[in-house]
């Protein structure tokens, strides 16, 4: 469309000293039309750019809540490994202390001191 009003206004004045209105009405009116198709490009363009952009937003706030929602369940899973793992070690040190348990004596009288 630039292009196109860029040629206009160039042969303008020699189509009006050459007397070649018809040519320059039909330049004019080219130019009008690809100014038309511009506007309507860029008013087109526009509305893509609204619409991707809501649909970007609208995909950040979807994986967002994904992402939540999976952070929650791995920290249960973690969790639940953990407290599996605490009891493992707590009965398997319960049962070396079972295993390696010393008997309990009888507590041995206290001696006193002999004094001679």
């Amino acid at each position: 469309a630039d292009s196109r009003a860029l040629y206009l206004s160039q042969q303008q004045r020699n189509l009006q000293i050459n007397g070649q209105m018809n040519q320059l009405s039909q330049l004019e009116q080219n130019a009008i039309i690809m100014d038309s198709q511009a506007l309507d490009a860029v008013s087109e363009a526009d509305e893509i750019g609204a619409r991707l952009k809501s649909e970007i937003h609208r995909v950040a706030i979807t994986r967002r809540t994904e992402w939540n929602s999976s952070m929650k369940t791995v920290a249960s899973c973690m969790k639940e490994a953990c407290s599996e793992r605490v009891a493992i070690w707590e009965s398997t040190l319960e049962a070396f202390e079972n295993l390696f348990r010393i008997p309990e004596q009888a507590p041995q009288p206290a001696q006193g001191n002999i004094a001679g």
